[in-house]
């Protein structure tokens, strides 16, 4: 194994660990910061004061067509909350690293941040994607702030009868910001994102009428 291929499988290593909630994940307090439609929002507080937030929704649809959505970069403009841009800068069987900067209300400039998209089928019911910062893939843009760090995952987990609960995990230093104003607004960009996700892959019935 030569050194970049060292490199990488380390990577591979620690966002792993990272992404199944950085430490301990069963001893973490989880705690509800906010909910909407369908989506329930958690919150965990860690040492630098900027939470880890994970939200959950149920949606109705084909596994790798829901998957295949969420991965489509291009199209994150219309669901994804709070993003200004995103483009696709590489794609391969094994991830696809893309650009994409965030809008943030007066007087606070945008962020963005380069990501690495590494999709790991777990099973014919389970697909995690690990989602990894790379703050330095690409030189900073003028005007806006490069986040120091963004490590999370998406979790895809279908019933076999059409049903799936899709979870999403983050945990972003967004640069300098106010804790509390940045906490508030992750743990709404998670929840309006889910819930648009789920808007676009809806259910005939109400989920609890399915059985």
């Amino acid at each position: 194994m030569d050194s970049t291929e060292m490199t990488r499988a380390g990577r591979l290593l620690l966002a792993a660990f990272i992404a199944s909630g950085s430490v301990h994940a069963q001893s973490v307090d989880w705690r509800p910061v906010y909910s909407v439609d369908a989506v329930s929002v958690e919150a965990a507080r860690t040492d630098s004061g900027f939470d880890r937030h994970r939200g959950r929704v149920a949606m109705c649809g084909d596994l790798e067509e829901v998957v295949s959505f969420a991965a489509d970069v291009d199209s994150y403009p219309n669901w994804v909350a709070h993003t200004r841009e995103a483009r696709l800068i590489e794609r391969g069987a094994q991830r696809t690293v893309f650009y994409m900067q965030n809008s943030a209300p007066w007087p606070m400039r945008p962020r963005d941040m380069v990501y690495e998209l590494i999709p790991e089928v777990i099973d014919a019911h389970n697909v995690r994607v690990l989602m990894i910062g790379l703050p330095d893939a690409l030189p900073p843009l003028e005007g806006v702030i490069r986040m120091q760090l963004a490590d999370g995952e998406w979790l895809f987990a279908a019933d076999g009868a059409g049903e799936l609960e899709v979870q999403l995990s983050l945990y972003v230093l967004p640069g300098r910001a106010p804790k509390l104003f940045a906490n508030r607004r992750f743990a709404h960009m998670i929840g309006d994102t889910l819930a648009a996700l789920a808007v676009r892959f809806p259910c005939s019935t109400p989920l609890g009428n399915q059985r």
